[in-house]
């Protein structure tokens, strides 16, 4: 599991992320600021079919017999369901807890049958009452984060004008950037260029 965290993290992270977070929220926005919003997708595609082929493959790998009603059953996707909406939704360590909170109460009710359904259902709503956004977003909101997803931008690397003042929010026209100005030669009546129209 570690192996898998450690992978989704820095597949989140890397310029590949990046853009699949630009293309969720905006493609149109994404496209214009130069990333292929066709070629992001179909490697999401791809990458998630070999993620759930894999996870299937070990799943019929890891049991001595095959049943249909089981493999595709309706139970894989509310468990983990489950363990998101427990954990925290958008963050990285919150299905990591979900899952484990998952699985310690279907240990402790296991010997109960189907008892242990109500046990979780019954975590499930005391979490969304009570966190809304999950157990590790109570952590989140002191400032705890383990896996980090997300860019912050430092006050020291902020935009600063060339006198090192930070650029006004006020502003009504942004500042030009340091440079020579354009020339207006040919443009205009002698007296725009600062000539006299004569030899």
């Amino acid at each position: 599991m570690a192996v898998c965290v450690a992978g989704v993290y820095l597949l989140v992270r890397s310029r590949f992320g990046l853009d699949s977070r630009a293309v969720h929220d905006e493609p149109a926005a994404a496209a214009t600021m130069g990333v292929e919003v066709g070629r992001t997708r179909w490697i999401a595609y791809l990458l998630a079919a070999a993620g759930a082929g894999a996870v299937g493959g070990i799943l019929i790998v890891s049991t001595l017999y095959t049943d249909p009603g089981t493999v595709f059953s309706v139970n894989y996707s509310a468990d983990m369901l489950f363990m998101v909406v427990i954990g925290g939704l958008g963050t990285m360590e919150g299905p990591v807890i979900g899952a484990v909170i998952f699985f310690a109460v279907q240990q402790e009710f296991s010997s109960y049958g189907a008892w242990y359904l109500v046990a979780i259902g019954a975590v499930a709503v005391i979490v969304v009452l009570t966190a809304p956004a999950g157990l590790w977003g109570l952590a989140a909101r002191r400032g705890w984060s383990l896996l980090p997803v997300g860019y912050t931008v430092l006050p020291g690397r902020a935009l600063r004008l060339p006198g090192g003042k930070p650029p006004d929010p006020t502003a009504r026209n942004p500042p030009m950037p340091p440079g020579p100005v354009p020339s207006s030669r040919g443009q205009g009546p002698p007296s725009a260029r600062g000539g006299d129209g004569g030899g």
